[in-house]
């Protein structure tokens, strides 16, 4: 293997590892606490996304921005929160007029897989219960099907019914796009169950359970070609297992392929696919045929040097195949790509990997042919790739596959460090000298073939950011809560303000007596202010270094009234406490300093910040990324504990 390649695959490795294994947060930097799994509210929809949502079914609901044309909705919505089992926005206008909710269908409905992956949803209802229509966010399909569907109104069937009314909706897939449209259907659907009373959603579940005594022709042909794709699969698996017995029915496998896995199903891997694996997790039971061929493909490779996806399932691998057929070879084309080969692929290969570490979020789907199948929703681009590389099928075998596919180069890696792949043995390999040695590129094959598999096994695993940004198996909220110390040494890095946000809405989480939230949070990022609030406290020096805190206030114009008031400390600390767990949580360091009921510091504060009558500062949380690997304390003391009574 050419030694520049060898270079570029080191380098592959240790990005994926530094990037993707040890700190996942740019993959997740737009899930808010999703960056801690623990917090069972699902995928959450970045701020652009819900003011997308709000623009489209709350019109009289208030966006402003903060000054970056970053629109900011902490005064138009509160949440997210669990309800009926369902992440949950309520919406306000700017008097505080509740007008409704949107709710998500994630984590619910994680397991339920378009082409790309899951594609939340997020469902508006008014106060009436009516449905205002849903909206996608944070999914990773292709543009061209979620437009495709959107044009086709799947978006606007639910409007203006109940729950119970849409959970009893019977509403077609888009053909061209059906996994996408099922998906945001089934999703729908799901939402809607939850949230109808139970003796309608019985009765709805019933009624649709009720058999269909019609069946029209393309309900006959999904049907068929749902059982068909396991069929095909079962003929590939015989034809591998015995390839003279069936080399002959050859021709017929291919045919298969390419008409019922490719143009009924459209169930293709793809570079697009595997993205959305590897940021959301293997779909085990929503795309079960993938999956399964996945596997076989990686199992198989423990027993021959070939391909299984690709050689016996993959459809546009055997429509080329069938077009060379036609018998119009030329060797020129067959050299070129023969030439180019060993580049291309890799290439293509590495440019995709690049756009999942870096997170780019790039829509891959135009960069490949396979969703030529489904041309009603393909892009442009992806038809014209499928046509030029059926023509050059014409003059030689399997152009794409050979020189340009990055889902081949995938495998390859995989069969390379299963030590089975050609692509691994050479005429002048350490072999023929009777010697049994693994070469450097065999190596470098075995670690980038781990570290993409263990990238498609990690979604799966419990994961908890720590406060040094690593990940701990097994981990779950009390891991977080463990996990938390008071950080006071920090580096020179900057706190992102996206982070700064997510912190205070983690405190407006908090509970509050007689739900009155009597709080106000300053976010101080100045370094003037930092150093002035440092000077005002006597244990707070730690700010002089701290790139960010926030001061947490009690607000007396909200508390409860006469003996009561005091409550708003209980609060406010509530809120503190959830902000030092967040900022574990996003891999940040933060330490509690007090200042309320000091006087002299509350008065410093106060006028530090311009607070005005009636807003008591309680305390400075300062916040950095931490310098170092501070240690938690183990504090359980069962001395302190008491049964029953004192």
């Amino acid at each position: 293997m050419n030694r520049a390649l060898f270079i570029v695959e080191i380098i592959f490795i240790i990005l994926i590892l530094h990037v993707r294994l040890a700190d996942p947060v740019p993959l997740l930097r737009w899930a808010g606490l999703l960056e801690t799994p623990a917090i069972k509210l699902g995928t959450i929809p970045k701020d652009i996304e819900i003011s997308a949502a709000l623009a489209k079914f709350f019109p009289a609901a208030t966006i402003t921005t903060n000054g970056k044309d970053i629109p900011d909705v902490s005064n138009t919505l509160t949440g997210p929160a669990r309800e009926n089992g369902l992440t949950t926005w309520k919406v306000f206008s700017p008097d505080g007029k509740l007008l409704g909710s949107m709710v998500s269908s994630s984590p619910g409905c994680d397991g339920i897989i378009g082409y790309g992956g899951p594609v939340p949803i997020l469902m508006a209802l008014n106060n009436d219960r009516k449905i205002l229509g849903v909206h996608p966010f944070g999914h990773s399909e292709s543009e061209s099907f979620v437009n495709l569907i959107r044009d086709r109104g799947i978006f606007n069937a639910f409007n203006n019914k109940t729950p119970a009314q849409a959970a009893n909706l019977k509403v077609d897939s888009v053909s061209g796009a059906t996994m996408t449209s099922s998906t945001v259907i089934k999703s729908a659907q799901f939402i809607s169950e939850k949230l109808a009373p139970k003796t309608t959603a019985a009765s709805a579940t019933s009624s649709s359970n009720t058999p269909d005594s019609t069946m029209s022709i393309g309900k006959l042909a999904k049907t068929v070609a749902s059982i068909g794709i396991w069929a095909v699969m079962l003929f590939g698996i015989l034809s591998y297992f015995k390839p003279s017995y069936f080399a002959r029915k050859r021709t017929l496998l291919l045919i298969s392929s390419v008409v019922i896995i490719g143009f009924l199903q459209g169930s293709l891997l793809s570079s697009q696919v595997l993205s959305g694996w590897i940021q959301r997790g293997i779909p085990l039971s929503g795309a079960a045929f993938l999956v399964s061929a996945f596997a076989l493909t990686i199992l198989l490779f423990l027993r021959r040097n070939q391909s299984f996806y690709c050689f016996f399932i993959c459809p546009f691998g055997a429509f080329q195949e069938l077009m060379t057929k036609t018998g119009f070879r030329n060797k020129g084309v067959q050299k070129f790509i023969d030439r180019i080969a060993p580049w291309t692929r890799p290439i293509m290969f590495y440019a995709a990997v690049t756009t999942l570490v870096i997170g780019l979020g790039w829509d891959l789907t135009g960069f490949e042919p396979f969703s030529a199948f489904l041309p009603a929703s393909a892009p442009v681009s992806a038809i014209v790739i499928a046509v030029l590389f059926l023509i050059l099928a014409s003059f030689t075998n399997r152009p794409w596959c050979r020189g340009f596919c990055p889902v081949g180069e995938f495998f390859d890696c995989i069969g390379a460090g299963l030590g089975t792949s050609g692509k691994t043995k050479s005429k002048n390999s350490n072999e023929r000298n009777g010697k049994n040695e693994m070469t450097g590129h065999q190596i470098t094959n075995i670690l980038l073939a781990a570290a993409l598999l263990v990238l498609l096994v990690k979604p799966h695993l419990p994961v908890t950011l720590t406060s040094a940004g690593v990940t701990t198996n097994g981990a779950d909220t009390l891991s977080v809560i463990h996990s938390r110390k008071s950080v006071r040494k920090y580096t020179d890095k900057a706190v992102e303000e996206e982070k700064m946000d997510k912190l205070v809405r983690a405190g407006m989480a908090a509970p509050t007596a007689a739900d009155k939230r009597p709080w106000d949070f300053v976010v101080v990022t100045d370094r003037t202010t930092l150093d002035k609030l440092a000077d005002v406290l006597e244990y707070g020096k730690m700010l002089k270094q701290a790139k960010a805190a926030i001061v947490v206030c009690g607000n007396l114009n909200k508390a409860l009234p006469g003996d009561a008031a005091p409550f708003w400390v209980q609060d406010c600390s509530a809120a503190t406490e959830n902000i030092l767990l967040a900022a574990e949580s996003l891999g940040l360091g933060a330490v509690w300093i007090g200042a309320y009921p000091l006087q002299d510091r509350v008065s410093g504060l106060a006028a530090i910040l311009g607070c005005p009558e009636k807003i008591i500062p309680l305390n400075v949380i300062s916040i950095g990324y931490p310098d170092g690997d501070p240690k938690p304390k183990n504090k359980y003391d069962a001395t302190v504990i008491h049964r029953d009574k004192w």
